[in-house]
């Protein structure tokens, strides 16, 4: 990664920090993307990733004022295996997007557990 996009990543993480397969951050800057993760706006999303294991995807609107939040997971497309009310997920170009509605959620988590489509 090149000292541009590197720069570019610290601008748009507020906290991040990736631990083996976990990934954790707090994003302020529309659409952000940062290691694999697009995200549509402000948000705190969790996500674990298990080797020949599920994806886990944890998502919260710290700002209580959007209506959804957006994730896209980069790479091979995967299926859900689990879900709250209110999370949609869907294969896009690319990888994998997550839709959270947030709406009148009081800043709560949603939660989505997903698979390899392969």
């Amino acid at each position: 990664m090149g000292g541009r996009e590197l720069g570019a990543v610290r601008r748009h993480v507020e906290r991040a920090r990736l631990h083996a397969r976990e990934l954790k951050g707090s994003l302020r800057r529309p659409r952000a993307r940062w290691a694999g993760l697009g995200i549509d706006g402000p948000a705190s999303v969790i996500v674990r990733r298990e080797r020949r294991g599920p994806t886990t995807v944890a998502v919260s609107d710290p700002t209580m004022h959007r209506d959804t939040v957006t994730v896209l997971l980069c790479g091979r497309p995967q299926r859900e295996v689990t879900s709250g009310d209110g999370v949609r997920v869907r294969a896009v170009h690319g990888g994998t997007r997550l839709d959270f509605d947030t709406r009148h959620a009081h800043g709560r988590s949603f939660l989505a557990t997903l698979r390899s489509s392969a």
